[in-house]
């Protein structure tokens, strides 16, 4: 479809020319009336959907401008004339831009995925490319999809009816592909027996022949991993892991040498606290770096689909970090039974400071990691350990945990994130930051030397997965691949791209005397060891604090757990300890099982998984269920905000109270929940989790309202009142 053919009138064309002193306008599009929006400038504008037996379109308009060559005429003649480069049919003579159609597969097979790499003049669909490499795990193998690239490759070599030159560019686009994964990909190629590799080498060999650059680099490649794995390569790497081989060889610490003056015995008050946080971060940085990013969709750690040939060991790294750094936090402040409550407290504030250090240096882990270990309640319980924290630690502490909790701030948390994450330095006003600290920011900041980049706490990303997971099926109506759902999980996967390149800003250097005490020399202790040490330093019951949020280690553990086989993003272990090098006892661990319906899911943490949607007159289009996170403290007007937010409208978070909320039961039926002046229902304790799912609609109140005075609202809703559950 041509602009022409959207135009209701016809409209007297003439060419446009631009001088160098003026540029003569068209009425052309002030004078036309169109059957559809105009899309922007730099947008796409949604037409239609297409459907067919193998694939699924949404059909988008893009504003394309004609392109212009120069007339020049002889140096006597003061002016240079752009003539527009119109299309042969006279009638679009004197347009400026035209109308586009632009294709976005939906869903489809995977053959119908693999031709839609190329366009329809043969060039490389990019954003295509990119989502179909970055989450092709989801829905096929390495292999089948190899092989459904080289039999593309064949059907558009032998289709006659295909142009010359859109041929040759088709199957050079297809060449690219492959070179572009055998490069940003090279895990899938490098793994002996290298199956993929050689298979590769074939294709190569026998369609494109030697003089191929492609042939080239394949079999460049494939010399280079024989080589590695009989052994010829492996003095290439002595050079990085004499290091590693010498410190795990050594068993006393005297040859030791630290770059910050420090030396064994090492003692934890011993350690300036922008020292501590800075070598945290450095092995924060290095494990968030080497995380492959295709190890965080759910294929890989799904208990349903696990494999060992799905495995995520760089995202468990990045989780073992973060319960090993939660875990001396609680063990540093227990572990002494000869130590006074003055001395306790004090490490408590000199944790506090740590974290607030961290705080400066962006790192959300480590910091969200420090203050989960001070809430463990074999820590938080100490009364009389706590009354020795002066206040400023007090209130940094109650700043830093109204930020970076993953569970009734998740909100503000991902936006601290996506503001500083990514930015060059950090707002010395931020919340946080105690103000001694505070004092010294604005000269480490300006500090040429200091580099700062950003580790952001991965957990967050894992927890969208699981959202995302269980909002959107993997297959539609016809067994066509979700490729609208792949697009959105390729889009999350380009955000932790992002993160990981600020996370190479950092320029920390490792202190070897550091990573030997921090990492083997404390020792961690399960949850039930600290809490039997909590009450031998307290032994006095104290009711608990309503006020602030009180964790047990293994509460922590069923918060952000990933699957039944791989370790909880709060890892305590209830029956064993942390050995010296770092590694666990055999020992169960509370997990969240994805096979499990989300109904389900209310946990002892304090948490619901729920499905919602807005009603049909709310939503002027088709929404599928969002999911979102239900905690035990939230009221209606809170679940309502969280909800707005998830559906991307923020023109209602003003117009809360105009709304309602209720469960969708499995018979049909419909609970609605309570909210007055005089009743605050609490959603957490009202929802009636004896369901299949957790199911929540949003209407206004007028609508419902208007529904009741139907004869036949009854009957089709059966609607009721919930009992209200106050807490």
């Amino acid at each position: 479809m041509n602009g022409a053919a959207l135009v209701q009138t016809p409209v007297t064309l003439t060419r446009m020319r631009w001088t160098r002193k003026q540029i003569m306008e068209d009425e052309y599009l002030s004078n036309t009336t169109w059957y559809i929006p105009l899309p922007p400038e730099d947008g796409l504008q949604f037409f239609r959907e297409e459907k067919s037996a193998d694939a699924v379109f949404d059909v988008f308009f893009k504003k394309v401008q004609y392109a212009a060559r120069v007339q020049t005429f002889p140096r006597s003649q003061k002016s240079t004339t752009l003539i527009l480069e119109t299309a042969d049919d006279c009638d679009t003579e004197g347009l400026q831009w035209r109308l586009q159609e632009i294709h976005v597969i939906k869903a489809g097979t995977i053959q119908k995925i693999v031709e839609c790499i190329t366009e329809k003049d043969g060039e490389m669909n990019c954003p295509h490319v990119n989502v179909v490499l970055d989450t092709y795990r989801s829905f096929t193998t390495a292999e089948e999809l190899l092989e459904k690239v080289i039999e593309r490759y064949r059907i558009v070599s032998a289709d006659s009816t295909i142009k010359e030159t859109v041929k040759e560019t088709t199957l050079k686009t297809l060449r690219t592909f492959l070179g572009v994964w055998l490069n940003a990909h090279p895990y899938d190629f490098n793994t002996p027996p290298f199956k993929l590799l050689l298979k590769l080498q074939e294709f190569c060999k026998i369609t494109l022949g030697n003089q191929m650059d492609l042939t080239t680099r394949v079999q460049g490649r494939l010399e280079r991993c024989l080589h590695q794995e009989s052994g010829d390569s492996l003095s290439m790497d002595s050079s990085s892991s004499d290091f590693e081989e010498d410190s795990r060889s050594r068993r006393g610490f005297p040859r030791t040498v630290s770059f910050h003056g420090l030396s064994h015995p090492l003692r934890f008050e011993d350690i300036p606290n922008e020292v501590f946080a800075k070598q945290i971060t450095s092995e924060d940085a290095r494990l968030f770096k080497a995380v492959i990013r295709h190890q965080c969709l759910p294929c890989n750690w799904s208990k349903r689909t696990k494999t060992a040939d799905n495995p995520s060991s760089t995202v468990s790294a990045t989780v073992e970090h973060f319960n090993l750094v939660a875990m001396a936090v609680y063990s540093t402040v227990l572990n002494d039974p000869k130590l006074s409550s003055k001395l306790r407290g004090k490490r408590i504030e000199k944790w506090i400071e740590i974290a607030s250090e961290l705080r400066i240096l962006k790192n959300f882990s480590s910091t969200l990691a420090v203050i989960s270990g001070l809430k463990v309640e074999s820590v938080y319980r100490l009364k009389s350990v706590w009354k020795h924290v002066s206040k400023e630690s007090k209130q940094v502490f109650d700043e830093l945990n109204s930020v970076f909790s993953t569970d009734s701030r998740e909100i503000t948390f991902k936006y601290l994130i996506q503001k500083e994450g990514t930015a060059k330095g950090i707002d010395a006003n931020s919340i946080g930051i105690s103000q001694r600290i505070k004092n010294n920011t604005k000269r480490r900041i300006d500090d040429p030397d200091s580099a700062y980049g950003s580790v952001p706490f991965f957990g967050s990303f894992l927890r969208d997965f699981i959202h995302l997971s269980e909002s959107m099926e993997d297959y539609v109506e016809g067994g066509l691949i979700n490729f609208e759902k792949r697009r959105r999980e390729a889009e999350m996967l380009a955000q932790i791209k992002l993160m990981q390149v600020s996370a190479g800003n950092y320029n920390f250097e490792r202190d070897p005397v550091f990573h030997e005490w921090f990492y083997q020399h404390i020792r961690r202790y399960s949850d039930k060891e600290s809490f039997q040490m909590s009450l031998e330093i307290d032994p006095i019951k104290h009711k608990r604090s309503k006020s602030r949020a009180i964790f047990t280690s293994r509460q922590l553990s069923k918060a952000s757990s990933l699957n039944s086989s791989n370790p909880s993003l709060f890892r305590t272990l209830e029956n064993g300890t942390v050995n010296g090098n770092g590694s666990t006892l055999s020992t169960p661990v509370a997990t969240l099982n994805r096979s499990i319906s989300v109904g389900n899911l209310a946990e002892s943490d304090g948490t619901i998984v729920a499905k919602v949607i807005l009603d049909s007159r709310i939503m002027d289009k088709t929404v599928f269920y969002k999911s979102i996170r239900i905690y035990n403290d939230d009221r209606i007007r809170t679940v309502l905000e969280r909800i707005f937010d998830k559906f991307s409208r923020p023109d209602l978070m003003e117009k809360v109270e105009k709304f309602c909320l209720s469960q969708v039961l499995d018979n049909g039926g419909e609970y609605d929940f309570v909210d007055t002046n005089e009743i605050k229902t609490n959603v957490f304790y009202a929802i009636n989790a004896n369901q299949a799912e957790v199911k929540l609609v949003v209407r206004r109140h007028a609508d419902v309202k208007h529904s009741r005075n139907d004869p036949r609202y009854r009957k089709r809703n059966r609607r009721k009142y919930f009992p209200t559950y106050f807490h």
